[in-house]
């Protein structure tokens, strides 16, 4: 092991105790975010996207660019406004896990009283109707 691997062992040890001190630091953590459409285009009303420096991606994602992502294209082609409403930090497993979660409406700050409020009453329809069958 070199030097400056060493001395960069001793800094993340001394900073987390908890920690392995040889342990490389993930590269894969990044920006989590959440972008929400003005209007809706077609069902879609939000991207969910993972980004190393979330200020570039942004950059080129609003932009709607050939390395955008194709559903931002077609918003920027529409003339769709963007709004950055959340960010975690994660990885993109993390990202990943949250797409297959399929629920970026209630994460979103704009449209989670409207989505919590259609799925309250649609619970207590349910109760209304298991209870009148009875």
């Amino acid at each position: 092991m070199w030097l400056d691997e060493q001395s960069a062992a001793r800094e993340r040890a001394a900073a987390d105790p908890d920690c392995d001190p040889f342990a490389d630091p993930d590269p894969r953590v990044g920006t989590i975010y959440l972008l929400h459409f003005s209007r809706p285009l077609g069902h879609a009303r939000h991207y969910l996207g993972w980004a190393s420096n979330l200020k570039r991606r942004l950059w080129v994602q609003r932009r709607g660019g050939p390395h955008a992502a194709k559903i931002l294209q077609a918003t920027h082609a529409a003339g769709i406004r963007l709004t950055l409403v959340a960010t975690w930090t994660g990885t993109r497993d993390d990202e990943r896990r949250m797409k297959r979660n399929n629920d970026r409406a209630r994460a979103c700050p704009k449209c989670r009283n409207r989505v919590l409020k259609r799925k309250a009453s649609a619970g207590r329809r349910r109760y209304a109707a298991r209870k009148a069958a009875t």
